[in-house]
């Protein structure tokens, strides 16, 4: 049981960090797809 809690407490840490990093990576689609011939 306790090597399972600390399974799930690694993946919900990772979870986190891996929200954190694309969060800061990723553009918001209106600006990652937007030209000067385009409209959203």
């Amino acid at each position: 049981m306790p090597s399972f809690l600390t399974a799930l407490v690694i993946a919900v840490a990772l979870a986190f960090g891996a929200h954190a990093v694309l969060d800061t990576y990723q553009k918001p689609v209106g600006v990652a797809f937007t030209t000067s011939g385009a409209r959203i």
